[in-house]
C-alpha cells in the first residue's frame, strides 16, 4: 500500500521489478545509525534508499517500510 497525499488515503500499489537493477541500502534504526556519515548516502542520488520504521529520522528515503508507530 502507499499513501496518496492528495486523496488522503492509501491506495494499492506494486513496486514488483521496478527497481530492479538499482543498487540499493536498507537503513535500519539500530545505534550504529547515529555513527554512520550519512552525507554519502544523501549525496547519492542513484543509490535506492530504503527505511524501516523511524530510520526516515535519519536519511531521507525512496522508499519507507514502516511496522511501528512513528
Amino acid at each position: 500500500m502507499e499513501w496518496d497525499q492528495q486523496w488522503q488515503k492509501y491506495r494499492d500499489i506494486s513496486h514488483f521489478e521496478a527497481f530492479r537493477g538499482y543498487p540499493a541500502v536498507l537503513c535500519g534504526t539500530g545505534p550504529s545509525m547515529r555513527q554512520v556519515d550519512r552525507e554519502p548516502l544523501e549525496a547519492n542520488n542513484n543509490l535506492l534508499k530504503v527505511c524501516l520504521n523511524n530510520a526516515f529520522k535519519f536519511i531521507t528515503p525512496d522508499l519507507w517500510i514502516g511496522m511501528d508507530p512513528p
